[in-house]
């Protein structure tokens, strides 16, 4: 199977690929747009350390990585040198274990070996092996590697099938045995002695590119399993091991790829770089394939010690039928003359010999601040970070400084971030690293999101179209949450199916109030699959807030972007009606529902809802600024464009939001509600309380300037005070917390600050 055609198949939400050597350029040219555009956006690729480095410094090519893919940098004592794919879907999954790397070469032209597992609801019999091969990744991401190790989180929480799935290296498909080999405690090679149950070997095939210079690594499974005849198929340019070599070896022949790779290159050089190793017994044929070459690091290279890092497939086969299968036959019909053989000369594929750039760790973006984790063996102190990109132009270099546990790169507030390029460290002794992409871990969650469908899609068309944060933006954002906690609560059960035909959101009907506070009751977990739509959600009102994080032009997939909205509407005002001198009834009737849906949200939370639930944070969020919207400054008449007037006692905005403020204060000082799990959540739970304080605020300061009595001014006083103090406690222990509470406060002054400034 070519790799670059497997990408392009729909049905996979999640990709996660492994890989010794990659080119940038062609993986984000050629596989990542592909993937992407079949629906599978959460994308992670681990390479090894020392090639990727060599990669970046080479070429300074990886602009997505860490914008639309996160791509790290894999350590191990010897090669990270596994190429694994694993696909999942909500209903399906694929691996795919083989010899190619991530490059023109081992996606297209060379000559590659790769086995594909497919499972699905009609045959789940490969589940266990997929299981166990998520939990691979998951054990070589490293501690501080938050961006892969959310890519794989969504991976898992959208892919309901593995929940009754039972992790397994080895499973039976009727009768014919399968198993997923890695480094382990027990090494590839003796897996596979293990995995033939004692039937003897009659002959083994051994085809790869790479070989032991004195062919220990052959010659040691071979001798473990009976020392059977062998047949060696090697790449007719160029082999590891001279002719004295393959001369003393006793029942072993030397046979050429060469009519393997006519066949198959239709008149294209290929490169032989498939890794097969077929032992033939009495009772079955079995067949590893997979990253691992005939060499003592690949076979014997145990877990931890200085082998290598691999991943194999291991299958039985009907007896005397794997050699035809795989279209061995024409190869070892005739020997290779020892005369044509040729020693190679360049440097072999596995090992950061000839490697000599040095690492810089790695760079992140979360929670507002830039954070480097340097590698091993560096004062962070005595080193300067630069910037390599074309968008940088300016930026200064920077010195880390040490920020809690945390080694932060102080910016200037102006720098947008997202262009900042790639960042390389330079060292004490004059030296630099090789480029460091930097994972944005928010931009991540929300390109990795599913794009969504039908009536949610209809909905978020809506809610982008218009030109302010208001009450229709929160009636839509309403029916949106209804679509998809109901969605949720299907996908929950996998018994059940959607009977709700599809149908126009306009047609969607007006919630009654007892509905409507129903809302606030809903879970949707952070980063699950019915939640993505709410970042999209998010990410509407950032940019009416003025506060979009993404100022990269031209995203990977414009016409998947949702459009709408400017910072603050301002450019919008065409849509709205011409400012009137005073409400009309219509206007009137419309802040008054608006009001009542204060009083439903208020009542849900005096009922025991949790303000700090994900999907409640949003609302309330949501809620607070469509009333803002709508208000008329203090000291100012209502009109159509701002029916809510600040003191009137039905529809006042000032004792609305107080009223709101309080049933929320009472919500926070609940022992239930407790701090919510981070992914998407976290963000939304901390821009929920800059909302809240900032809206204590201008409350008490529009109260003042209407001269409303001493005892509502009072009460403000008290409310502001003890929100402050929930604030603080919330987010004590999160510095970078602090700074995005202060940034949404900003955001919220200059959009609204106008409510209770001096006439």
């Amino acid at each position: 199977m070519r790799y670059d055609l497997a990408f392009a198949e729909a049905g996979f939400h999640s990709a996660l690929l492994t890989t010794f050597s990659i080119d940038t350029q062609i993986f984000e040219n050629i596989a990542l747009p592909p993937m992407r555009a079949a629906g599978c956006r959460n994308i992670g690729v681990m390479v090894d350390l020392d090639r990727l480095n060599h990669q970046l410094a080479e070429f300074n090519s990886a602009d997505r990585a860490g914008l639309v893919y996160q791509l790290s940098k894999i350590k191990v004592r010897g090669a990270f040198h596994p190429k694994i794919i694993l696909q999942l879907g909500r209903e399906r999954g694929r691996l795919i274990v083989g010899s190619g790397n991530l490059t023109g070469a081992g996606m297209i032209t060379n000559l590659e070996a790769a086995t594909v597992l497919t499972v699905g609801p009609e045959d789940m019999r490969a589940a266990p092996i997929l299981a166990t091969s998520l939990r691979y990744f998951q054990s070589h991401v490293a501690q501080d590697d938050v961006a892969l190790s959310n890519v794989i989180a969504r991976a898992r929480a959208w892919t309901p099938w593995l929940d009754d799935v039972v992790e397994a290296d080895e499973v039976d498909l009727e009768g014919a045995r399968l198993a997923f080999l890695t480094e382990a405690e027990v090494p590839i090679g003796e897996r596979f002695r293990h995995f033939l149950d004692g039937d003897r070997i009659e002959r083994m095939v051994f085809v790869s590119p790479f070989w032991d210079a004195d062919l220990s690594g052959m010659n040691r499974l071979r001798t473990s399993l009976g020392k059977p005849s062998a047949a060696l198929i090697v790449d007719p340019k160029e082999q590891d091991f001279d002719a004295t070599t393959i001369l003393t070896q006793e029942r072993v022949t030397l046979h050429s790829a060469q009519a393997l790779l006519k066949e198959r290159s239709k008149g294209n050089v290929r490169r032989l770089h498939a890794k097969i190793i077929i032992a033939m017994g009495e009772k079955a044929d079995y067949v590893l394939s997979g990253s691992a070459n005939a060499s003592v690091h690949a076979l014997y290279g145990a877990h931890r010690a200085s082998g290598n890092a691999e991943a194999c497939l291991l299958r039985m086969e009907e007896k005397g039928t794997a050699i035809e299968r795989l279209g061995l036959s024409a190869c070892l019909s005739e020997t290779m003359p020892v005369c044509d053989m040729k020693r190679r000369a360049g440097m072999r594929e596995v090992g950061p010999e000839a490697l000599s750039v040095i690492d810089g760790g790695a760079m992140r973006f979360e929670n507002e601040r830039l954070i480097w984790t340097p590698p091993s063996g560096v004062d962070p102190r005595l080193c300067q970070v630069t910037f390599k990109g074309v968008h940088n132009n300016g930026v200064p270099s920077a010195k880390p400084t040490l920020f809690g546990n945390s080694w932060v790169v102080p910016l200037p507030d102006e720098v947008a971030v997202e262009r900042l390029g790639h960042a390389v460290i330079a060292f004490e002794d004059g030296s630099s690293s090789a480029p460091i992409p930097v994972a944005f871990v928010d931009r991540l969650a929300y390109e990795g999101r599913p794009a969504a469908k039908g009536r949610v899609k209809a909905l978020l068309d809506q809610i982008a179209l218009l030109p302010d944060i208001d009450a229709e933006m929160f009636d839509l954002a309403s029916k949106l949450f209804v679509e998809l906690t109901r969605e949720e609560a299907l996908r929950a059960s996998a018994s059940l199916r959607r009977s709700v035909p599809l149908e126009d959101a306009t047609s969607t009907p007006v919630l009654s109030e007892l509905e409507f506070g129903r809302i606030a009751e809903a879970r949707l977990v952070p980063g699950s699959l019915g939640s993505q739509p709410l970042l999209d959600l998010q990410r509407i009102m950032n940019r009416h807030l003025g506060l979009s994080p993404w100022q990269l032009e031209g995203d990977i997939d414009e016409a998947d972007d949702v459009g709408g909205g400017g910072s603050d509407g301002g450019s919008q005002k065409g849509f709205r009606l011409q400012r009137q001198t005073s409400p009309s009834p219509i206007a009137r009737k419309n802040a008054e529902k608006l009001v009542v849906r204060v009083r439903a949200t208020c009542d849900a939370l005096r009922q025991g809802s949790n303000p700090l639930v994900y999907l409640n944070c949003i609302r309330l969020h949501l809620l607070v600024n469509a009333l803002l919207v709508h208000a008329a400054p203090a000291g100012k008449a209502a009109t159509d464009q701002r029916p809510l007037h600040a003191s009137d006692k039905k529809i006042g905005w000032i004792r609305s939001l107080g009223m709101l403020l309080l049933s929320l204060q009472a919500g926070l000082e609940r022992p239930s509600s407790v701090q919510q799990e981070k992914v998407d959540g976290e963000m939304a739970r901390l821009d929920m309380l800059g909302t809240a304080l900032f809206s204590a605020g201008i409350s008490l300061d529009a109260a003042r300037r209407e001269a409303m009595p001493a005892p509502v001014i009072r009460q403000f006083e008290a409310l502001n005070a003890a929100l402050a103090k929930i604030v603080h406690e919330q987010v004590a222990h999160q510095p970078d917390g602090f700074r995005r509470v202060e940034r949404r406060m900003a955001a919220l002054q200059s959009k609204h600050g106008h409510l209770a400034a001096a006439r």
